[in-house]
């Protein structure tokens, strides 16, 4: 047989017959009540025989000191008698400060060496193992201090099976000791705590005031980075503050990259007023950017009918003149074309150069044209 499971049966033959573990010496152990037992009671501690009053169970014992360890399964029924019976779960929106407390009170003052916590790990039902444990010490019950024990454990989003987690604690003398747990997920699942202690036989009194200004011992679990717990911090608390930080950078890099943007444009602009302040007036360059003059009169000038038809025609070999039958008398007489009178023939007016008084000689040019139709025998104009 195997040594491992040999032992595996001796502890659990040791639980089946009301064996207890001399190093425990847990007289009572009291907690709080969290507001979702009223609708899950399995999560509730349903063995506890102390009392019940105000959100608190006192003064009394129950799963947590039962010496059963819960299964990996965490799902109960509404009588607590189903799968992962057992298990005792907390839900970090019942605790403003996102710790639960647990304070155990002992038989007798003892030097404590280990404590052991089984915890569920069932990430996927946002079930994890607790971020930071802080353990305080006391004699007498009323003050506590001295060298607290804080112990932080890395989380696990690999494996889902419950386990134990074992925290040094160096030999402190108590016989009260308040156990904290800061939430890493949503919910805390406890089975068992027990303790590894000795009674102890020396002289030691009570403690008179609250020795809180010692220092912490820190104990990290494995793959832990020492981390300064100077203030009670959780997990989760952690994030948030990652996540402000990383906002904040971000929020900063796109006011700096819209001041450089707005500063680039004012370069710009800067630029391209001392460039035109060179050329000329400032002004200019808004009423006129391209630097182009637009003469409007040449533009009508030259969409004129009359002057499209004496300045597009193209010349060409034996097209130098143009032939119009002229009457002969009246000068009201429609003008034919069928005519036998000899035509007039003249020469097609020359092409046009546009000076600034371009448009009154097309004016005058005009007039003699329809002068000329009229009047074809005045020998001024021939």
């Amino acid at each position: 047989m195997p040594h491992s499971f040999g032992v595996r049966i001796s502890l659990q033959m040791g639980v089946k017959l009301g064996m207890k573990k001399v190093t425990s010496g847990v007289k009572t152990y009291n907690i709080t009540k969290d507001k979702s037992w009223d609708s899950i009671p399995g999560l509730s501690d349903l063995s506890y025989d102390g009392e019940k009053w105000n959100g608190f169970f006192t003064n009394g014992l129950g799963k947590l000191a039962d010496g059963t360890l819960g299964g990996d399964e965490v799902k109960v029924d509404s009588t607590g008698n189903g799968k992962g019976n057992g298990w005792v779960g907390w839900r970090n929106d019942s605790f403003p400060k996102n710790f639960i407390e647990i304070l155990f009170e002992f038989d007798q003052i003892r030097n404590f060496s280990m404590v052991h916590i089984h915890c569920n790990n069932a990430f996927t039902k946002n079930v994890q193992v607790f971020a930071k444990a802080r353990l305080f010490f006391s004699v007498g019950g009323v003050f506590y201090g001295g060298k607290t024990i804080t112990y932080s454990y890395m989380p696990d989003r690999v494996l889902e099976n419950s386990r134990d987690v074992a925290i040094n604690l160096h030999g402190n003398i108590a016989k009260f000791i308040k156990l904290q747990l800061h939430f890493e997920n949503a919910w805390i699942m406890l089975s068992e705590i027990s303790f590894d202690s000795e009674i102890f036989t020396g002289n030691i009194t009570e403690e008179k005031e609250d020795l809180s200004e010692d220092a912490d011992i820190i104990d990290n679990g494995p793959g832990v980075v020492d981390v300064p717990w100077d203030n009670v911090e959780t997990g989760i608390s952690a994030r948030k503050e990652n996540e402000d930080s990383n906002s904040t950078e971000v929020v900063i890099g796109a006011l700096m990259a819209l001041t450089f943007l707005v500063l680039g444009v004012f370069m710009i602009l800067l630029l391209l007023n001392r460039r035109h302040k060179l050329q000329g007036s400032p002004s200019a360059f808004f009423r006129n950017p391209f630097g182009v003059n637009i003469n409007m009169k040449d533009i009508l000038a030259n969409l004129s009918p009359l002057n499209s038809a004496t300045t597009t025609t193209p010349h060409r070999p034996g097209a130098n003149s143009y032939t119009h039958h002229i009457p002969s008398s009246n000068s009201n007489q429609d003008i034919s074309l069928t005519s036998d009178q000899e035509p007039v023939t003249y020469e097609p007016t020359p092409q046009l150069h546009y000076y600034p008084n371009t448009y009154a000689r097309l004016r005058k040019r005009r007039q003699e044209i329809i002068v000329m139709y009229l009047h074809p025998s005045r020998p001024e104009l021939t």
